[in-house]
């Protein structure tokens, strides 16, 4: 992971970023990113995240191609549990927390694209200047953790080992 390639986002960055996601591609959008800085995973395993992957306050991944995923968890905040849950809400019959709209896709339900999110993430990044992009959320997530570690653990050993529990490999094997 190279942090000057895809810096974290400040916080002042972060709420206009969300504010223009939603002003210019729907709450959608917006809520992919709010999600992507509230759990820190992967843009491919948030996109394939299913309603049916909720279990109390915790979201088991099942459907993966990645091995680490298969005994996951991943603890809800109450904001993530809010955002989901007003998505339920809306759609109560989709598969997908983040389910495609295209009619096309009508008969098998599938997630929204990658390269729509992409896309919609690299027109902002292109208005405020800021290189926005999945992996810079993710980065975003990382520096918010590595900021809640207690001093006395600040060792290279613990810090990776809280984010490998909590994001799986951090260098994705291709």
């Amino acid at each position: 992971m190279n942090a000057d390639l895809y810096p974290p986002l400040t916080a002042e960055e972060s709420k206009k970023a969300k504010e223009l996601l939603l002003k210019d591609r729907g709450e959608q959008i917006s809520n992919i990113f709010m999600l992507g800085l509230l759990l820190g995973i992967r843009i491919s395993d948030l996109l394939n995240l299913k309603f049916s992957d909720l279990i109390n306050n915790k979201i088991l991944p099942t459907d993966s191609n990645r091995s680490y995923r298969v005994n996951s968890e991943i603890y809800n905040s109450p904001v993530v549990k809010e955002i989901i849950t007003e998505i339920r809400n809306k759609h109560p019959t989709d598969e997908y927390i983040f389910q495609s709209r295209k009619i096309s896709n009508c008969k098998k339900p599938k997630p929204i694209s990658k390269q729509y999110v992409y896309k919609a993430f690299k027109d902002i990044s292109d208005r405020m200047n800021v290189k926005l992009s999945a992996k810079s959320i993710r980065n975003t997530y990382i520096k918010s953790l590595t900021k809640a570690v207690k001093p006395e653990n600040h060792n290279p050993v613990f810090i990776y080992s809280s984010l490998k529990k909590s994001l799986g490999p951090i260098h994705s094997k291709k």
